[in-house]
């Protein structure tokens, strides 16, 4: 249904192609003589990025123009999609300009059209792509994790728990502590959610979805359907215990899930990055 007015787009002279994509970056549609997918995802995704940093700012981007190499890129951006057309042609801009708003009013009143951009999306109130969630250690200092709460245990040596092994670890993230705290340099203002986890002191937490227990939730994931959320991408501390447990866990409750390996650093405690690498992979984690 959306092809017949990408076509009225795309036949516009100068104009090299043409893709609507949901608000998680997947394309809906296209029609392109020079791009292929991969490079088409590669846009989208740094336009709704761009498009996320400015409504972090409280600003509403529904149109934006920009230019990447030899293209003049338009963009009209509604809640739920984005209308995309790449042109060459500095003759056919203001043309193209008026046609992608009729497309865009037609594409909203087309109930077909809307009921596939649904499947790609969960539809919500949210006015910009991206969710910012950070999780944060926040554990008493009696927790049964921290080594020297047991006798005759030190660092890193295991012991079974209820739950099943249990690696025992230096005294950090204590609650209210200087060592709970968020670096000094990131910026937390940007954060929709904080999560606190590894707060009972009977059971450890390094997901950021369920205690160590998987059984126990944080309430990430009711948080993160109710924003709309059905893609996650996870950065941060350690790469073969937090980062790989709640990649897991991702992708066990549905989400497609990337990892950013060079924003991530590991303990790699006996192998465990190795171990932790091939498990998310074998889940289906992608790496980025």
């Amino acid at each position: 249904m959306a092809t017949k007015w990408l076509d009225d787009i795309s036949n516009i002279d100068g104009v090299e192609g043409v893709l609507i994509c949901s608000n998680t970056g997947r394309i809906i549609e296209k029609i392109s003589k020079v791009l292929d997918d991969e490079k088409l995802e590669s846009i989208a995704l740094n336009l709704l990025k761009v498009i996320s940093a400015n409504s972090l700012k409280g600003q509403i981007v529904s149109d934006m123009e920009i230019y990447w190499e030899k293209f003049h890129i338009i963009v009209k951006s509604s809640s739920q999609f984005l209308l995309v057309s790449f042109c060459t042609s500095e003759g056919a801009q203001s043309l193209l300009r008026i046609t992608q708003n009729v497309v865009l009013a037609h594409l909203l009143e087309d109930k077909k059209f809307m009921k596939i951009v649904k499947k790609h999306i969960v539809v919500s109130s949210i006015t910009f792509p991206y969710v910012v969630v950070l999780s944060q250690d926040w554990h008493p200092s009696n927790h049964s994790s921290f080594a020297s709460n047991h006798m005759d245990k030190a660092p890193f040596e295991l012991v079974d728990a209820s739950y099943g092994p249990q690696v025992l670890w230096p005294d950090h993230c204590i609650q209210a502590s200087k060592g709970a705290e968020f670096h000094s340099q990131l910026d937390i203002s940007t954060a929709h959610m904080i999560v606190r986890k590894g707060f009972r002191t009977e059971i450890d937490s390094y997901s950021a979805f369920f205690e160590n227990d998987h059984k126990t939730p944080t309430g990430l994931d009711g948080y993160l359907r109710a924003r709309g959320v059905c893609e996650v991408t996870i950065v941060g501390l350690a790469l073969d215990f937090c980062v790989q447990y709640s990649a897991l866990d991702a992708r066990r409750l549905g989400f497609e899930t990337t990892v950013i390996t060079n924003a991530c650093r590991a303990i790699d405690l006996d192998g465990s990055l190795t171990a932790a690498l091939g498990a998310m992979r074998e889940a289906g984690v992608a790496f980025n």
